[in-house]
């Protein structure tokens, strides 16, 4: 009985043990960056491993300065769709009040026509120093804003 276990632990470990180490790695995730500070829900829920409260969660964590930001807001999920996130930053020399008014947070379309006549600014802090925005205002789109 002794070498009839013996014997079966071996074939055992033979045919089950190449099946275990021969597991691929999961598939590489294919897909088209999207701004992580403009998706849509539905945009952000399609990607994979993300649903609906992690979208929620990307959203609830906005704005993002950087893609790594948002591991904050899902851990788990970051790092097979990282490449799936970019942060588009607008130029607010260059940008049209409707993009600034869609796009960043809290601008809406007075503080957008704002931010236009106020033109050119040398920096983002002159938002601020020209009296176009509030410094609070201005702490909630610093990372979304550029100068170029």
């Amino acid at each position: 009985m002794r070498n009839f276990a013996a014997g079966l632990v071996l074939v055992v470990a033979a045919v089950v043990g190449p099946a275990l180490s021969a597991r691929a790695a999961p598939a590489p995730v294919v897909c088209t960056p999207i701004n992580v500070n403009t998706a849509s829900p539905s945009d952000l829920d399609a990607l994979p491993g993300i649903g609906a409260a992690r979208a929620k969660a990307i959203i609830d964590g906005r704005p993002y300065g950087a893609v790594a930001d948002v591991r904050k807001s899902i851990p788990q999920a970051f790092d097979p769709i990282a490449k799936c996130f970019k942060v588009e930053k607008l130029n607010v020399n260059a940008a049209t009040a409707a993009d600034l008014a869609d796009k960043l947070p809290g601008i809406g379309p007075v503080r957008a026509a704002a931010i236009v006549k106020g033109r050119p600014y040398g920096k983002p802090e002159d938002l601020v120093g020209k009296g176009v925005l509030t410094q609070g205002v201005f702490d909630g789109i610093k990372p979304l804003v550029t100068i170029k």
